[in-house]
């Protein structure tokens, strides 16, 4: 469709007078199309960023509050072998965590979150961090020392494990929830 030109402006300069008079129009209506498509935007950035931290939230489950207790409460798997197959686990677990991590810190800030998500992703994202880079080098350390044929001295690390594993799944529930939710202000 050609564009007729508007007061004996060039053509360039009538393509625009045309796309802001559109653009007024639209807003009684619904509102622009770069307003819609914000809308779009956030509305679709929120549905998968809770979709994205409800899935990590089921794989932190699956891994630490199910495998893990499992592979112990298995009779015919000793000690040694238990530590072993659980160590694997959580680096597993720790890599597809980052990979987590990564994606939603990409889908927050594409899709314009709200304080509170983004508060309650970087405690989980900090949670994370301990555990990855504290936390876990310490247990590893101790099944190295067991698998070596040592006991090591008691120490707190695996209720300290267990306490990081839930405060990180309730933030991240949090953050989906908060995610999900529609607040004042944003766009519909």
């Amino acid at each position: 469709m050609k564009s007729r030109a508007i007061g004996g402006l060039p053509r360039s300069a009538s393509l625009v007078l045309q796309g802001w008079r559109v653009g007024l129009e639209g807003s009684a209506a619904g509102g622009c199309a770069h307003e819609r498509r914000r809308r779009r935007v956030t509305r679709r950035g929120r549905t998968v960023l809770a979709a994205l931290l409800l899935l990590w939230a089921g794989v932190l489950l699956g891994a630490a509050f199910l495998a893990v207790p499992a592979s112990f409460g298995t009779p015919d798997l000793d000690r040694p072998l238990g530590l072993a197959v659980a160590r694997q686990i959580f680096q597993a677990l720790d890599r597809v965590e980052l990979v987590f991590a990564l994606a939603s810190a990409a889908v927050a800030l594409v899709g314009r979150t709200a304080r509170l998500v983004r508060i309650a992703l970087g405690l989980g994202w900090l949670v994370l961090a301990l555990r990855s880079w504290w936390l876990l080098p310490a247990l590893s350390a101790r099944t190295e020392m067991i698998l070596a044929g040592s006991e090591p001295p008691p120490a707190v690390y695996h209720a300290l494990s267990s306490g990081l594993a839930i405060t990180q799944l309730v933030l991240l529930l949090i953050a989906a929830w908060l995610a999900a939710r529609r607040w004042p202000g944003d766009p519909a």
